[in-house]
């Protein structure tokens, strides 16, 4: 189960980091060409980014790694938001004051769903273990009975079958035999008693 959840994460990871290159493509060019430093350069970084963020929102088959892959992106682009933001001339010191909060704001906001999805996430997986051993029980019990109907079902034919011999010898004369059968019929029934009395326990 802890394995086959594992490769889920890595798939899940891989998946959304793929999501994510692409998306972030253009921006990555537009970064690298030095695009953003300019005045009301921040802005346009601001909606590229959240755009960037809507898209990726939106696209499907994410999986459980789908918040942390989107922060550790974010947490790439701090130092190169920061120098945006220093940048623009078209911004004044508190703007750029408030801009910043927003971004320290918009982070904390991420990393709080990150927990709450970490969270979810390991109740699940602890309530299909939950499950998955319950099945097993479950399973192990009827195995465990099935055995025991068959051993006194097999007991019982054996029973009947040196019922059988008795009365031949009994006819035939031989109570010496007929009291060694009757020694191996009572041991019979006692071990019928005794499955009966076993409690089905799973430890």
């Amino acid at each position: 189960m802890k394995e086959f959840s594992t490769l889920n994460e890595n798939k899940s990871t891989e998946h959304c980091q793929i999501i994510i290159q692409q998306l972030s493509a253009a921006l990555d060019q537009r970064i690298s060409q030095r695009k953003f430093l300019k005045p009301g350069g921040y802005m346009l970084f601001l909606e590229e980014k959240r755009t960037i963020m809507a898209k990726y929102d939106t696209a499907p088959n994410k999986g459980l790694k789908s918040l942390e892959v989107l922060q550790e992106f974010m947490n790439n682009l701090k130092v190169i938001e920061a120098t945006i933001l220093q940048a623009d001339e078209s911004l004044t010191a508190k703007e750029k004051q408030i801009a910043e909060s927003q971004a320290e704001a918009e982070a904390a906001k991420r990393q709080r769903q990150i927990l709450e999805e970490q969270a979810r996430s390991l109740q699940e997986s602890l309530e299909n273990q939950k499950k998955s051993y319950e099945q097993h029980e479950k399973m192990l019990i009827e195995k465990m009975e099935s055995d025991r109907r068959n051993l006194i079902a097999e007991n019982e034919r054996m029973i009947d079958q040196k019922l059988q011999e008795q009365s031949a010898m009994l006819t035939a004369g031989h109570q010496s035999n007929v009291n060694a059968l009757q020694g191996e019929i009572n041991g019979l029934k006692g071990k019928n008693r005794d499955i009966l009395l076993l409690p089905c326990v799973i430890s």
